[in-house]
């Protein structure tokens, strides 16, 4: 699913999106992320952990047009039609799987322990 197909088709995601703001230091620690991080994010528009922190990640990532994401959309087997959670071992979404240079360094599964962005940055600290 492509972000922009989410945030027009479901309300609560675009909400979410339009509401949240990052603070400015925030901000400058998203923008300091290397460009080798991508992010594939398992999801479903169903789940309200999904509903919640998959727009704020996305806001967030938008001051930093390097970091690539991918999102994958699950039913509510939390299944997809190419088996990737299956594969990728998902049991639960939101759970948002960090890469740098394409190998796993980390996982945030439901939600957060201090927010999103604290808790990636200190996944990719610890890995670099």
């Amino acid at each position: 699913m492509q972000q922009v197909e989410l945030l027009n088709h479901y309300e609560i995601f675009s909400a979410g999106y339009k509401s949240y703001t990052l603070s400015v230091e925030q901000s400058n620690i998203v923008k300091a992320w290397p460009e080798n991080v991508s992010i594939d994010i398992y999801f479903g528009t169903w789940c309200h952990d999904s509903q919640r922190e998959v727009p704020k990640l996305l806001k967030a990532l938008q001051v930093n047009s390097k970091i690539k994401t991918t999102l994958i959309a699950l039913d509510g087997h939390k299944t997809d039609p190419l088996g990737l959670a299956k594969n990728n071992a998902v049991k639960f979404t939101p759970t948002f799987v960090i890469f740098i240079n394409n190998q796993e360094i980390g996982r945030i599964v439901e939600r957060p322990k201090v927010n999103l962005i604290a808790d990636i940055d200190e996944i990719i600290k610890l890995k670099q």
